[in-house]
């Protein structure tokens, strides 16, 4: 829990930073980091604990993980000093990017040189002003100052349509993701995505919170019988010999298939179970969702 009298804020400032486990600079490529914990996106709000030379340590309020007291907090992790801002107060953001990314101008119109690309799931607060530019909203920037972001990148945060809406919105938002890198503790899709960032996203941006690893996803999930399947439920799988440690989830397309960011060296794809585990998803209730040394789960966050 935090305190908006006595707790210290920060923002992030850069379209995105790594928390990692200890005040140690991430790697250049896209080798597996047991370092990197999670990527925080451009305005994302934290919580000040500690700081060490020019680190800060944070808690991450908008990704949520389960404590060893079992209550839920924000990540905890280390950021670099350069990559946040300490602010007064939170800010009520009531825009949020839809699409895969999208481009911040100083000023809007044709022809403006953009001052920096943002990742999808990326939260803003539009002001008020009347305006000319219907094409554009007019965005409060990290630093204070104002910006451009076009109207067809953002959505609405207040958007509440059905539950088949919102479930169809999941996949059309995850859709784009295709194709990029995996990333272990990838949550940006300027850099890349783990599993569970790709999950993590795609429910944010419809305005759904969900923890950030793929353990406290299915901790916070309803479990359900593969029979009550529906498109944009999470697929747990465990690691190997250990069906009780959840290593991985996917989101569920309907039918056989899912996407998923399975491992480094992979891209974001859409696979299906026959190819992923040898068997259907039919002939896999036969096994009890055994496959090899893996233990499958079925959770549903929209009830």
């Amino acid at each position: 829990m935090y305190n908006t009298e006595m707790d210290k804020f920060l923002v992030v400032s850069k379209p995105f930073a790594d928390l990692r486990k200890e005040p140690i600079a991430p790697r250049s490529d896209f080798s597996h980091d047991d370092i990197e914990e999670t990527q925080l996106l451009y305005n994302e709000s934290l919580i000040y604990r500690d700081e060490k030379n020019g680190w800060y340590y944070v808690e991450a309020m908008e990704q949520k993980k389960l404590s060893p007291d079992n209550t839920w907090q924000g990540y905890p992790g280390w950021v670099e000093k350069k990559n946040v801002k300490i602010v007064d107060r939170l800010t009520p953001y009531n825009l949020i990017v839809k699409n895969k990314v999208a481009t911040i101008f100083h000023h809007a119109g044709k022809g403006v040189t953009p001052l920096f690309v943002v990742s999808a799931g990326t939260n803003f607060m539009e002001k008020n002003i009347i305006s000319k530019q219907k094409d554009y909203r007019y965005i409060e920037l990290a630093d204070g100052n104002n910006g451009w972001i076009k109207k067809e990148d953002v959505q609405k945060k207040s958007l509440s349509p059905s539950k088949e809406k919102i479930r169809e919105s999941i996949v059309k938002i995850a859709m784009p993701f295709l194709g990029l890198p995996y990333l272990w503790g990838g949550r940006s899709t300027i850099t890349g995505l783990d599993c569970s960032g790709l999950t993590n996203l795609a429910y944010r941006i419809n305005n759904i919170d969900i923890p950030r690893n793929a353990s406290d996803q299915k901790r916070a999930a309803q479990k359900i019988s593969h029979t009550l399947l529906e498109r944009a439920d999470l697929i747990f799988v465990s690691a190997e010999g250990s069906h009780d440690t959840i290593a991985h989830v996917m989101l569920y397309l309907g039918k056989d298939t899912f996407i998923e960011a399975s491992e480094t060296g992979y891209v974001v794809r859409i696979n299906t179970f026959k190819d992923k585990f040898g068997l259907t998803l039919s002939q896999l209730s036969k096994e009890d969702f055994v496959a090899g040394k893996r233990k499958i789960y079925f959770g549903a966050v929209i009830s």
